[in-house]
C-alpha cells in the first residue's frame, strides 16, 4: 500500500523518479498504483476481520484487471486507463495509462483471493484460497523481478504490449508474501504446516514460475535469433548488391571496350573475349550478339543455344522495354527473371554498344539466379539460414525447400537494387541456428518442471514425517495411557482378572481374583491355574486351550469351580482369550474370572422353589379342578341352578389359574435353559386332526368352529417333540378363538413347502393395531392392552409358542389386517419320507404302545374292560379321590399315600393299572419302578401322574407321562382307560 501512495504522489507531484526511477524503464501506470493502496487496504481489513469490507475492494480491484485484460484482448479501449490521471509520461507506454497485461493479472487474482477471502465461511478454505493465489502473486512479481535482474525482458514484457514497471514487480512480491503472511496468521504455523493442500499452491507457483522463465527464454531466443537473422540478411544483400555491381560492371566494360575499338570486332574476335568472360565469371550462362536490328548473331557457348541465334528478344514487350531503356540511359539493364531455355530461373543484361551516338547492337549475358546466389553465399556462413530471393511478390530463389509441417521461425528481409530490377532477400534461421539454445531451455524447463514436482513431494514428505512424528507422539502417549488404563482397569476391576502364561503359571492377577481364591498376589503367582481347578473340571479347560492355541477358536467362556485356599469350591464363569506377539505366535492368556457360586446357590434354590411350587400348586389345583368338573358334569347328582352357577364359575377361574401356573413354569424352564425337547417324527395330517379334537373344548368355550381346511398327504412328517407341537397348536388355536366373533370359524391349513412344512391358524377377528406387529410375541403382551383386559390370559402364550418352534428348529410369523383377522403361521423341517415299512407309530414293543402326553395332547379309545383295578400311588388323597370319582363305574381305584404302601399292595394284590407320582413322603416314585416286577409277580403298565415333568430315559420307562394340571379329569380317565385295554392283551409295562 505504501508503495502505490509514493507512485500516487510521483504522479501528482510530476516527480519522474517515483514514477519511472530509471528514463530506461517502464513507468508505473497510475491505476497500478492504486490497486496497490487498494490491495493493502484489503489485506489490512481482512487481518481485522472486516471481511465484507474486504471482499468489496477485492471486487473493485478484480473488475478493473478484468476489463485491462479484456481491453487487451479485443484491441478496445474502455475509458478506464486515464480515467482518473493524464500526463505526458503516460505516453511512453504502448497504450497510455494502462497497466500491462502481466500487471492485471496479478491483480485479478489478488481480487479473486480478497472477494474468496470474503465469502467462504470455513478457514480453511480461506486459507487455501489466499495460499493458492498468493504464491501466484509471488511467483509471477518475483519471475518480473528476476527478468529485469538478468535481462530477460520476455518475463515481463509480453509483445508490444505494454511493459510492467521494475518496481511494479516488487510491489506484487510484497503483496504476495503479505497474503501468505495472512494465511500464517490466520491459521497459525503448526495448523498450516500441518495442512495436507499446502503443496498444492507451492507446486502450482513453482509450475507458474518454471512457465513463465521458459516462455522467457523462448522469447530471448527468438529476438536473438531475429537479431542473427537481421544481420544475416543485411549481410546477404550486401554480398549479392556488390557482387552483381561487378559483374554488371564488367559485362559493362566488355560493351565499352566494343565501343571505343576501331571498329567492331569480327566473330572469331568476338568469341574468344566471350569465352574469356565465361570462365572469369562461371555465373554467365551465355553469352549473346545482338546486332543492330536486334537480331541474335553470334552466341557462347554454341552447345545448347543454337536455337537463340536468328531470334529477335525486342519482340517481346518486357525486353523491348529493357532494352529500349539500356539504349536511352546508355547502361546495362536486367531483364525480369524468367525461364530460361537452357533451364531455372535467370536474367538477361542487356548492356548497349553505341559507336557515334548511333546503337550498334547489344552484348546480352543470361544470368542464372541459382548459381548467381550460390556462388556468392558459397563459404559465407549461410548454412543455418534459408536464403529466399523474390522480385516481387515471385520467389525466384531459395536455399532450400521448406517441408509442409517444418516450424516457420523469425525471418528478416533486405532489398538489393539492381538497374532495370529489384530483389528482395529473405533470411531465415533454421533449428540449427537454435541448436545452442534450444537444449539449455529445454534443461531448464525440466529442472524448473522437476523442481516444481520435487519440492512440493518435499513438503508433503516432511508434513507426512511430521504428522508420522505426532501420530508417534500421540500413539506413544496413548500407550502410556492405555497402559495406565488397563492398570487401573485390571488392578482395580471387581471381577477376577489374570495374565495367564501358555504353560498355565499365573503372571499377573489382580485384587479381586486374590479375594476369590483367598490367595496373596505373591502366592497366587507362585502357582499354576492347573493346581486350583478342581479335577473333573480341567479337561473341559485344557481341551479348548488346545483349541484356541490351534488357532480354531478367538477365546471361550465355560463354567468351571476352582479350589479356594480354605478347601471350599468356588464356582465361576471363565472368559479367556488369547494374545499373540508380533510374529502370530502365543504370548500370554486374558482370563476373566466372575464368581457365580451365589449365583449357582440361587439357581438351585430356585430349582428347588419351582419344584416346589409345581408339586404343591399343581396337584391342589388338579383336585380342585377335577372336583368341580365331576360336580358340574353332575356326577353326584343334581344342583340347584344356582348352586351349578357358581360351580361353573369355579371351574372356570380354576383352568384359568392353571393355564397361568402352567405358562410361568414353562417360561421359567425356557429361560433356565432346562428346556427338554424330545423329537420324533409325527404325520402332519393325523397331528392336525388330533389338534383339534383335543381343543375342540376352546371353540365350544367361544361358539368358534374349527375347520381343517387343508392337509399334506398323510406320509408327510417332521421332526418334533409331540407335547410340545401340541402345547403349539392349544396356545394358537385358543388364541384364534378368544380374537373370534361367536359363530365364526378358525381354518386351519398345512402344506409341504420343499423342505418345510408350513401350519397356518387363520381368523376373521380384529386384527393385530400396526403398534402391537413387533411386540406381539414378547411376555406380557397382548394386543388389546388395557387396564381391565377384554380377554383371559397372561400374555405369555405367544411368547412360549415362539421359542418352542424355534427351539424346534422351526420360524413363526403371522400376517394381520386389522377388522380383517390374523394368520398365524409357523414352519418346521419335512421329515425325508421313509419306506412304510420303517415307520411305527410309537409302539414300544408286543402291546404296550409308549404314550408320551403334555397337556391336552392326545385322547385314546378302546373297549372298556369290567371294572379293573388300579393303584394310584399318590400322597394327595383328595386327587386319587378325585379320580375315583371320575372312574366310577369304570374301574376301581385303590390308594396308596406311599412307597412303602404301595410295594405291600402289588405283593399282596393284582393290578391293570399302576398311576404314580414321583414326589412321595418316603422317597421318589421312580425308586417303585425297579421293584415293580418282582412285588407284583406280573408286568403291570405304569402312567406317571406328577407335577413335575419326567426325562426321556424316564418315559421310555413306562407307558404314559402325565403332567398335573395340563390335562382334564376326563381327559386322565380315558387316558388311563384306553391303556388298560391296550394292555390287556399282552401284560407289559
Amino acid at each position: 500500500m505504501l508503495l502505490g501512495i509514493v507512485v500516487i504522489v510521483g504522479w501528482h507531484g510530476d516527480l519522474p523518479a517515483l514514477v519511472q526511477i530509471s528514463p530506461g524503464l517502464a513507468p508505473m501506470q497510475y491505476n497500478t498504483a492504486l490497486g496497490f493502496v487498494l490491495v493493502g487496504m484489503s489485506l489490512l481489513f481482512s487481518i481485522r476481520d472486516y471481511r465484507r469490507t474486504a471482499a468489496v475492494l477485492g471486487g473493485f480491484i478484480g473488475a478493473l484487471a478484468l476489463l485491462t485484460l479484456l481491453e487487451y484482448g479485443l484491441d478496445r479501449d474502455f475509458g478506464i486507463d486515464q480515467a482518473l490521471f493524464k500526463a505526458p509520461l503516460m505516453d511512453q507506454t504502448s497504450h497510455a495509462g494502462r497497466m500491462s497485461p502481466l500487471t492485471a493479472l496479478c491483480f485479478l487474482l489478488s481480487g479473486l483471493n480478497l472477494l474468496l477471502a470474503g465469502l467462504l465461511q470455513r478457514r480453511s478454505f480461506r486459507s487455501f484460497s489466499s495460499a493458492l493465489f498468493g504464491s501466484l502473486i509471488l511467483a509471477l512479481g518475483g519471475m518480473a523481478l528476476i527478468g529485469y535482474l538478468t535481462g530477460l525482458v520476455g518475463v515481463y514484457a509480453w509483445g508490444q504490449m505494454t511493459r510492467m514497471a521494475a518496481h511494479t514487480s516488487v510491489g506484487f512480491v510484497l503483496a504476495g508474501i503479505a497474503m501468505l503472511g495472512w494465511v500464517w496468521h490466520g491459521g497459525g504455523r503448526r495448523e498450516l504446516a500441518s495442512r495436507r493442500w499446502v503443496p498444492i499452491p507451492v507446486g502450482i507457483a513453482c509450475l507458474t514460475a518454471t512457465f513463465v522463465f521458459w516462455q522467457a527464454m523462448l522469447s530471448y531466443e527468438r529476438q536473438t535469433a531475429l537479431q542473427a537473422t537481421e544481420a544475416m540478411a543485411d549481410s546477404t544483400s550486401g554480398l549479392i548488391q556488390a557482387t552483381m555491381d561487378s559483374w554488371i560492371l564488367a559485362i559493362t566494360r566488355m560493351a565499352q571496350r566494343m565501343e571505343t575499338a576501331a571498329q567492331l570486332p569480327r566473330r572469331e574476335e568476338w568469341e574468344s573475349d566471350a569465352r574469356n568472360y565465361l570462365e572469369d565469371i562461371p555465373v554467365i550462362h551465355a553469352l549473346e550478339w545482338l546486332d543492330s536490328t536486334s537480331v541474335v548473331r553470334w552466341v557462347i557457348p554454341l552447345e545448347g543455344n543454337k536455337e537463340l541465334i536468328g531470334t529477335n528478344p525486342n519482340q517481346e514487350p518486357t525486353r523491348q522495354r529493357i532494352m529500349l531503356e539500356a539504349q536511352r540511359t546508355h547502361a546495362t539493364q536486367l531483364s525480369p527473371a524468367l525461364e530460361l531455355i537452357q533451364g531455372g530461373q535467370g536474367v538477361l543484361a542487356f548492356s548497349p554498344v553505341h559507336r557515334e551516338d548511333e546503337a550498334r547492337g547489344f552484348v546480352v549475358a543470361v544470368l542464372h539466379v541459382d548459381q548467381i546466389v550460390e556462388s556468392i553465399l558459397t563459404g559465407r556462413g549461410t548454412d543455418d539460414y534459408r536464403i529466399e530471393l523474390f522480385e516481387g511478390a515471385s520467389r525466384i530463389y531459395t536455399s532450400s525447400v521448406p517441408t509442409p509441417d517444418e516450424q516457420r521461425l523469425p525471418s528478416a528481409r533486405s532489398v538489393v537494387t539492381l538497374p532495370g530490377a529489384s530483389w528482395t532477400v529473405q533470411v531465415e534461421p533454421i533449428s540449427a541456428v537454435l541448436a545452442g539454445w534450444s537444449p539449455f531451455i529445454a534443461i531448464v524447463a525440466l529442472a524448473g518442471l522437476i523442481v516444481s514436482l520435487l519440492v512440493p513431494a518435499c513438503i508433503a514428505f516432511a508434513q507426512a514425517a511430521a504428522r508420522r512424528a505426532r501420530e508417534a507422539e500421540r500413539s506413544a502417549e496413548q500407550v502410556r495411557e492405555n497402559e495406565e488404563r488397563f492398570r487401573r482397569a485390571f488392578g482395580d476391576a471387581p471381577i477376577g482378572m489374570a495374565l495367564v502364561g501358555t504353560d498355565g503359571r499365573w503372571l499377573r492377577v489382580n485384587h479381586s481374583l486374590c479375594r476369590m481364591l483367598g490367595y496373596s498376589p505373591e502366592e497366587l503367582l507362585a502357582t499354576n491355574f492347573q493346581t486350583l481347578t478342581h479335577p473333573d473340571d480341567l479337561n473341559a479347560d485344557l481341551d479348548q486351550i488346545k483349541k484356541i492355541m490351534a488357532g480354531e477358536i478367538a477365546s471361550y467362556d465355560m463354567e468351571k469351580r476352582y479350589l479356594h485356599k480354605s478347601g471350599r469350591l468356588v464356582e465361576a464363569s471363565l472368559h479367556v482369550s488369547l494374545i499373540r506377539d508380533r510374529r502370530g505366535q502365543p504370548a500370554y492368556f486374558v482370563s476373566q474370572i466372575v464368581d457365580i457360586t451365589q449365583r449357582k446357590e440361587m439357581e438351585r434354590m430356585k430349582s428347588e422353589f419351582v419344584s416346589t411350587v409345581s408339586h404343591e400348586l399343581r396337584t391342589p389345583l388338579t383336585s380342585i379342578r377335577g372336583s368341580l368338573g365331576l360336580i358340574e358334569a353332575g356326577a353326584l347328582g343334581p344342583l340347584p341352578e344356582k348352586v351349578a352357577g357358581m360351580v361353573r364359575i369355579a371351574h372356570q377361574n380354576s383352568e384359568r389359574l392353571i393355564h397361568i401356573i402352567n405358562d410361568i413354569l414353562d417360561i421359567e424352564k425356557i429361560e433356565s435353559g432346562k428346556l427338554q425337547l424330545h423329537l420324533t417324527n409325527i404325520r402332519v395330517a393325523d397331528f392336525l386332526r388330533e389338534a383339534l379334537q383335543g381343543n375342540q373344548g376352546y371353540g365350544e368355550k367361544y361358539q368358534v368352529r374349527f375347520e381343517l381346511e387343508q392337509a399334506p398327504a398323510d406320509k408327510v412328517e417332521v421332526a418334533a417333540d409331540p407335547d410340545r407341537l401340541m402345547q403349539v397348536m392349544a396356545n394358537l388355536l385358543s388364541n384364534a378363538a378368544k380374537f373370534s366373533n361367536a359363530g365364526e370359524s378358525v381354518r386351519i391349513r398345512a402344506r409341504a413347502q420343499g423342505q418345510l412344512v408350513r401350519i397356518e391358524v387363520a381368523d376373521t377377528g380384529a386384527g393385530i393395531p400396526q403398534e402391537f406387529h413387533a411386540s406381539i410375541f414378547e411376555k406380557f403382551v397382548q394386543a388389546e392392552s388395557t387396564t381391565a383386559r377384554r380377554f383371559e390370559g397372561t400374555g405369555l402364550g405367544l411368547s412360549i409358542t415362539r421359542q418352542l418352534v424355534e427351539a424346534m428348529g422351526g420360524k413363526i410369523g403371522f400376517e394381520s389386517a386389522v377388522g380383517k383377522g390374523t394368520t398365524f403361521h409357523f414352519e418346521l423341517p419335512q421329515v425325508a419320507l421313509q419306506p412304510a415299512a420303517a415307520h411305527t407309530d410309537g409302539a414300544s414293543g408286543g402291546a404296550n404302545r409308549r404314550v408320551l402326553i403334555y397337556g391336552d395332547e392326545l385322547t385314546m379309545t378302546g373297549e372298556r374292560p369290567a371294572l379293573p383295578r388300579i393303584l394310584h400311588v399318590e400322597d394327595d388323597v383328595d386327587l386319587s379321590n378325585v379320580i375315583d370319582a371320575a372312574l366310577t363305574g369304570k374301574a376301581a381305584v385303590v390308594t396308596a399315600t406311599s412307597l412303602q404302601m404301595a410295594q405291600q399292595l402289588l405283593s399282596e394284590q393284582s393290578f391293570s393299572l399302576v398311576v404314580l407320582d414321583i414326589a412321595l413322603p418316603d422317597g421318589s416314585g421312580l425308586e417303585l419302578l425297579e421293584r415293580l416286577d418282582q412285588d407284583s409277580g406280573k408286568a403291570v403298565p405304569v402312567v406317571i401322574l406328577s407335577a413335575s415333568e419326567t426325562t426321556h430315559e424316564t418315559r421310555s420307562q413306562v407307558a404314559a407321562a402325565l403332567v398335573k394340571s395340563r390335562m382334564s379329569e376326563t381327559r386322565v380317565v380315558e387316558t388311563l382307560l384306553a391303556l388298560i385295554r391296550k394292555a390287556s392283551g399282552t401284560p407289559s409295562r
